[in-house]
């Protein structure tokens, strides 16, 4: 990852990132982080994302590591833990 931080993909997620500790840009750390996470897995996207939050504060770094975590939970697609509990609910829910 951090190849692949160093050669582009650290100063494309950094122009996303805003700067500062408001509410706005706390929750928009926030959305970075998830959608990443869905996009990547869990570990890359803090890999890629705890650099360029540590400037911004503790805030923002707490931002990116909730949302890393909640993120992918939101899809079906975004984890391989969600991907294996949908059968299993599929299942339970027509065997009723």
């Amino acid at each position: 990852m951090r190849a692949v931080t160093a050669h582009g993909l650290g100063r494309a997620i950094g122009a996303l990132l805003p700067a500062g500790a408001s509410l706005p840009a706390l929750l928009a750390v926030a959305a970075v982080a998830a959608a990443l996470a869905n996009l990547i897995n869990n570990l890359p996207a803090v890999l890629v994302l705890l650099p360029l939050a540590v400037p911004s504060g503790a805030g923002a770094v707490l931002a990116v590591l909730a949302d890393v975590n909640i993120g992918p939970n939101l899809t079906y697609t975004g984890s391989l833990a969600t991907l294996l509990w949908r059968p299993l609910r599929v299942a339970a829910r027509t065997s009723l």
